[in-house]
């Protein structure tokens, strides 16, 4: 009977150290404490990574390449930086040459966008030197948050009209698809996770699930604006999110597996 309960007790482990790790890969940046911070997509806890350092105080949008490299824009600086995900420290790629870029989003070939928010345009940049080259009008003003889907379809979050859109990446023009609704704040993040739904965080810390097709917004969990003022939503490449029944099953699996070969030795 103690065996039994020994392997149970390895197999529960096994599967709170899995969950972990599938919840590691979900990133923010927050512009209270000038840092990077991780959040947990299942239940929006948020944890520490570390500060940006370097002067890099308005960093507002993140965003991963292929390769892993996560990048950062700065909006007070105007500068483009790749980020340590292990410490949170910043290095200067270079400026952007752009007026206020507040977000960023990188498609399935490599190339990264962002919109620069004061003169309301679409923009790709140099990853080498951190240049932006604009690529038409969007239409709306104030696009706060990018992302892309798995289809290569560019999602945005306009600020001032509180609409959710696309973007097409050939022109810059923006075609609503629906208000969202988040009574005194706006969306400051968006994300798909590999799960295949569109994450969001907003000005006042709150974490949620948005609906691409109808922007109908499922709240997951509040950061507290007290400690944190969250920025930006980037997976990583790689990340999963398991349910908690599969989590349940490999857990159980695992103790079945187990029980079996002691049979066997037996």
């Amino acid at each position: 009977m103690k065996r039994k309960t020994q392997i149970f007790a390895v197999a529960a482990a096994l599967v709170c150290v899995l969950a972990g790790k599938a919840s590691a890969g979900l990133f923010t940046s927050d512009q209270k404490g000038d840092q990077l911070l991780t959040i947990d997509p299942k239940t929006g806890a948020a944890t520490v990574v570390g500060p940006y350092g370097g002067g890099n105080t308005g960093v507002t949008g993140l965003a991963f390449d292929l390769d892993g490299t996560l990048f950062g824009v700065d909006t007070d600086t105007d500068l483009l930086s790749t980020i340590d995900t292990t410490t949170g420290a910043a290095t200067v790629i270079g400026d952007t040459l752009q007026e206020i870029v507040r977000s960023i989003a990188i498609d399935a070939s490599g190339t990264l966008f962002g919109v620069d928010i004061f003169k309301d345009r679409l923009l790709t940049f140099d990853k080498t030197t951190g240049k932006g080259t604009p690529v038409g009008l969007v239409g709306f003003g104030s696009v706060f948050a990018l992302a892309f889907d798995s289809a290569g379809t560019l999602y945005g979050a306009d600020s001032l009209t509180k609409q959710l859109l696309t973007i097409d990446t050939i022109t810059g023009a923006g075609t609503a698809i629906a208000s969202y609704n988040l009574p005194g704040a706006s969306i400051t993040g968006l994300a798909f996770g590999p799960d295949g739904n569109l994450y969001g965080i907003d000005s006042l810390a709150t974490f949620f699930t948005i609906d691409p097709t109808t922007a109908a917004i499922t709240t997951i969990a509040a950061l507290g604006q007290v400690n944190y003022h969250p920025s930006a939503l980037a997976f990583s490449p790689g990340s999963t999110i398991p349910e908690p029944g599969t989590l349940a099953l490999f857990g159980l699996g695992l103790a079945g597996l187990a029980l079996a070969r002691r049979r066997r030795i037996a």
